[in-house]
């Protein structure tokens, strides 16, 4: 009896040995896993940190800040003077007038393209508009030349630019800063014509906002010229 109970009380203890061995086991695995678990939650961090921000932070700077070139035409516009005020005595030497046609008065420019105005001081004959102090000019193109010519010009000094309306080139006779006389296409209909043929003409005016020292420019394709007036009276 006594051989019994000793064995029943063995089998208990062995039992009880074995139960805390496995707790044993178990609560071991899960301090690893807790253990673990932070080092994988940082290395992700790291791979993902240097691949994802900055990457987007950049994208997004350089769609959103780069923005169109401005207009500069807009930054110098200028206020149209109530009075034109005084030539000016200190502009650069503008070219004297010359002879083209018969047909016309003196002229400033250069082959193929001509103003007729007498010589490079506009100081006669300017009445005020809205779109600045106005003055009759006449543009005319040689008889051999076949192409199209931009014209354009500004103040020397503050870039303030000079407005035209020759015409059949500016809608509605509205000025504007940068016309294309296209010889194919003149303002008025052929009337004056030499031995090589009939002038292309474009009647209108031009339009300064104030007196002062200007530049004229005529460009086309393989030439230009650029020549110095002064507007004032």
């Amino acid at each position: 009896m006594k051989k019994i109970f000793l064995g029943i009380k063995f089998l208990l203890l062995s039992t009880l040995l074995l139960s805390c061995t496995d707790s044993t086991q178990i609560t071991t695995k899960e301090t690893r896993v807790e253990s673990t678990s932070p080092a994988t939650t940082q290395v992700n961090a790291v791979l993902t940190t240097p691949f994802i921000s900055p990457s987007k932070s950049i994208t997004v700077s350089d769609s959103a800040f780069v923005q169109p070139s401005p207009d500069l035409s807009l930054l110098t516009s200028p206020t149209v003077a109530v009075t034109l005020g005084r030539l000016p005595n200190d502009c650069p030497v503008g070219p004297v007038g010359k002879e083209i046609s018969r047909h016309f008065g003196a002229a400033i420019g250069g082959s193929p393209v001509w103003t007729v105005n007498g010589d490079s001081i506009f100081d006669l004959g300017f009445f005020l508009t809205k779109n600045g102090w106005a003055i009759k000019t006449l543009w005319v193109i040689e008889p051999n030349f076949k192409g199209k010519v931009a014209i354009h010009g500004r103040n020397n000094e503050d870039g303030s630019p000079l407005l035209f309306s020759p015409q059949g080139v500016a809608r509605d006779n509205q000025p504007i800063q940068n016309p294309v006389l296209d010889a194919q296409n003149p303002g008025i209909p052929l009337q004056h014509q030499d031995a090589e043929g009939y002038w292309r003409e474009w009647p209108g005016y031009m339009y300064a906002p104030k007196a002062g020292c200007y530049y004229l420019e005529a460009d086309w394709s393989g030439g230009n010229w650029k020549i110095n007036i002064a507007i004032g009276v």
